[in-house]
């Protein structure tokens, strides 16, 4: 665990109980203003991205609409992370469209900028990063009290995670010099592989490349 992550952990179990109950209180405050403020049009970003990277060529998919939508898409996404750390997912409406047609709508728009992008893109990196986003907020939903939609999670895990070891190959992610993306890549891979139990769908050539990396030395980070 990250010292300081350990620090705040250490710091919040020596409250007494009273203080305990207020900051987390406030802290559920804080992602209900987070929700509010943030998801308008029940993650229409998601649509928004679907139809650029299906209905565009590559060249007009790589400009600043994709920088945007991949900027709400992960602010979204941690929103939905941090309404599961608090037990807020309940399967309303909102819940809804996160875990089923937004995120296959995600997924079938990052397959399709795969599939049209042919060399090395600067914004390969920024997908990964959303990918990845994405990925450990639906291994913490199965690891939640909420089980509305542990079998879509699953099913749109397992894609996740077959698309992670695409981009990484077709574009040599482990070639490149980003430590704390591979460091990343290499997190979500053991996150993933703890919860399935020795899951089929890792890529078995990512996984060579993956020897090289502890995942101890990004967290300590």
């Amino acid at each position: 665990m990250n010292i300081w992550r350990r620090k705040i952990y250490e710091g919040f179990c020596s409250l007494d109980p009273i203080d305990r109950v207020i900051l987390e209180r406030l802290s559920n405050d804080i992602v209900d203003k987070l929700r509010f403020d943030n998801i308008i049009f029940y993650y229409s970003s998601f649509h928004y991205f679907y139809n650029l990277a299906m209905y565009n060529p590559i060249s007009v998919i790589l400009g600043d609409e994709l920088s945007r939508l991949i900027y709400q898409m992960n602010i979204q996404i941690n929103i939905m992370r941090s309404q599961i750390r608090h037990n807020l997912v309940n399967g309303s409406s909102e819940d809804k469209y996160f875990f089923e047609e937004r995120g296959d709508e995600m997924l079938e728009g990052l397959q399709a900028i795969y599939n049209k992008l042919n060399g090395i893109n600067e914004e390969v990196n920024a997908l990964l990063y959303l990918l990845l986003n994405y990925s450990q907020t639906l291994i913490a939903y199965l690891y939640s009290k909420d089980k509305h939609y542990v079998e879509q999670v699953k099913r749109k895990l397992e894609h996740s995670i077959e698309l992670i070891g695409k981009y990484s190959c077709k574009f040599r992610i482990f070639e490149c010099g980003n430590t704390k993306l591979k460091m990343f890549i290499a997190q979500v891979y053991h996150q993933y592989d703890l919860l399935c139990e020795n899951a089929k769908h890792l890529d078995s050539s990512l996984l060579e490349e993956l020897k090289g990396c502890t995942v101890d030395e990004f967290i300590s980070e």
